[in-house]
Formats: C-alpha cells, sequence, structure tokens
C-alpha cells in the first residue's frame, strides 16, 4: 500500500468523532425493550386466556388452551424481537441489519440462560428438600428402631412365635430332605470352610490391591463351584421328601401335589412373561414417541428462531432508514 492511498473515515454531521461499527448501547437498548413487550404480551395473553374462559357455562373450559397458548407465545416472540431490532437499527449509526441481528443474538443468548438458571435453581432446590427428608427419615428410623424391635419381639411373643422356634424349624426342614449336602451340621461345615477362604483371599488382596477385581470374581466362581453338590441337592426330590414328611400322604399323592405345583408355576411364568414384554412394548413406543415429540419441537424451535433473525435483520435495517438525515463528512488522510 503506498503512502499516498486515501483512507475514508466517516464522522458524525460536525466531522469530530468517528461513527462506531459496532454500537453495543444500541444493542442492549434493543435488548432490553424486546424483553419489555414480550413480558407484556405474556401479561395480555395470560389476561385475555383468563377473561375467556367460562367455567359455568362451557363443558371443557380449558379446550384447545394449549394450542392458543402456543400460538400467542410464538407471536409474542417474533413481535418482541421485531420491535427491539428495529429499535437497535434506529440506534445505531450505521449497520443497521448487523446491529438487528446482535440485538436477535444476545437476546436469544440471555433467555437460554435464564431458562437453564431457572431449571437448576429447581432441580437443586428439590434435591435439598428431598436430602433434608431423607435425613428426617433416617433420625427417625435410628430414633424409633429400639421401640420398634421391641415392639417386634413383644407381637411375636403374642402369637406364640419364637426366634429359637423359627430356627429349629428351619433345621427340622432340611432334615426332612433326606439329602446328606442339606443337613444343618454339613451345611455349617461348608459356611465354617467358605469363612476361612473368605479371610484367607481378603489377606491376599490386601497385599496386592491391583487384583482386586480378579480375586474377587474367582472368589465367587469358587464358592459356586465348591457347593454346587449342595446347590444340586435342593431339587424336586428334596422337596417330594419334605412334602410327604408334614402330610404323611403317600408317593404318588406326592407326586400330584408337585406336579399341579409346576403346572401353577409355568403358568404364572408365562403370564409374567406376557406382561413383561408388553412393558417392554409399550416402554418403546413411549421412548419413540418421545424422540418424535423431541425432534418436533427442535425443528419448530429451528425455523422459529431463524425467522426470528431474518425479522431482527430487515427490522434493525428499517430502523436505521428511518433515522433522520445526517450529512457525513469525508475526510482524506494520507
Amino acid at each position: 500500500m503506498s503512502d499516498n492511498q486515501i483512507h475514508p473515515v466517516y464522522s458524525d454531521i460536525n466531522g469530530g468523532t468517528p461513527l462506531k461499527r459496532i454500537s453495543w448501547s444500541a444493542v442492549f437498548a434493543g435488548v432490553i425493550i424486546s424483553t419489555v413487550i414480550y413480558l407484556l404480551l405474556s401479561i395480555l395473553g395470560t389476561a385475555i386466556g383468563a377473561t375467556a374462559i367460562d367455567p359455568l357455562k362451557e363443558q371443557n373450559p380449558l379446550d384447545g388452551m394449549g394450542t392458543g397458548a402456543t400460538i400467542w407465545t410464538g407471536l409474542s416472540m417474533l413481535v418482541s424481537v421485531a420491535v427491539g431490532a428495529f429499535v437497535t437499527g434506529r440506534l445505531a449509526q450505521r449497520e443497521g441489519a448487523l446491529h438487528g441481528l446482535l440485538m436477535w443474538a444476545v437476546n436469544t443468548l440471555i433467555c437460554v440462560w435464564l431458562a437453564f438458571s431457572m431449571l437448576s435453581a429447581a432441580v437443586s432446590g428439590t434435591a435439598n428438600v428431598i436430602g433434608s427428608g431423607f435425613n428426617l427419615l433416617g433420625n427417625g428410623i435410628s430414633a424409633m428402631a429400639p421401640s420398634v424391635t421391641q415392639a417386634a419381639k413383644e407381637k411375636l411373643q403374642e402369637n406364640n412365635i419364637d426366634l429359637g422356634n423359627l430356627q429349629q424349624e428351619l433345621e427340622t426342614t432340611l432334615r426332612q430332605t433326606g439329602k446328606p449336602e442339606l443337613q444343618p451340621e454339613n451345611l455349617q461345615q461348608d459356611i465354617n470352610q467358605e469363612s476361612n477362604v473368605a479371610e484367607n483371599q481378603a489377606e491376599n488382596t490386601a497385599m496386592d490391591q491391583q487384583s482386586a477385581d480378579t480375586d474377587l470374581a474367582n472368589w465367587f466362581k469358587g464358592v459356586i463351584q465348591r457347593n454346587e453338590s449342595t446347590l444340586q441337592a435342593a431339587d424336586l426330590e428334596a422337596l417330594k421328601n419334605i412334602i410327604k414328611a408334614r402330610t404323611g400322604k403317600s408317593d404318588q399323592e406326592v407326586d400330584q401335589i408337585v406336579a399341579q405345583t409346576q403346572q401353577s408355576y409355568q403358568q404364572a411364568y408365562q403370564k409374567y412373561q406376557e406382561v413383561k414384554e408388553q412393558a417392554e412394548q409399550k416402554a418403546r413406543e413411549a421412548a419413540d414417541a418421545a424422540a418424535a415429540a423431541t425432534a418436533k419441537a427442535s425443528w419448530y424451535a429451528l425455523i422459529v428462531l431463524l425467522v426470528e433473525a431474518v425479522i431482527a435483520g430487515f427490522m434493525g435495517k428499517m430502523g436505521r432508514k428511518t433515522q433522520p438525515a445526517q450529512v457525513n463528512v469525508r475526510h482524506e488522510t494520507r
């Protein structure tokens, strides 16, 4: 670039301060006007909607209110953006369309920030209330636990139920299975053995903490393998032995009882599977409907924002054109 090239500089009518390319004061003035206009239109829409409702004469007074509120909200947004952009363009020194777009962008960011702030405050407040409730519940349970325990013992005693008798009943049932693996003595021996294995495994894991996940998985696998015979012993034959010992019925009668029980179980399990499949299908349908609604709302929001941007640029340009005529003095600098 040569030293003799002329650089144009635009200044105000007095030839003093150069005109600013971007006037943020005009942008924020438009944002304030737009916010106030939207607030006024929202109050007006609420007043009109409340006045139009007549519960005494209409069977469904709220019918159509959702659609009307949506349309009014959309129109209020467009009108408020148009007015704000016009004011911004009117106050801008130049580039009215650009200032209108800047007003729309700042206004959108502020609205989004306010929405997220309100949502965060609501979620935080709800979490605090729930946390306080759980604390009070925990304190109440701790305070009531001794009395509840004593009341439970007294209730059991009133019904001639003794915890010691329950243990004896369990041991009797295990003996009636006729399975050596399910005898109380053998089970207690297995429990002691697994306790020793778990203690040794915990000591080894403490020395090498990096293998903790693998050690835990291997220990569970070992428990199942070492007690596989015990798990298999609790079979249909054990159930038949218990029924026979309790009822004194013949083998044929016991077989008939077990067969009927198995049939009822199969029918109940089949019904459960059907209900489960229906619930899964309804869940998938609900998820599909939610996804479709989200996509529809997102497209609507995008279209509205784009329309607002176009209106803001156009109205900003129109506002700039309505300014009083000014004489732009052109200075030449070398």
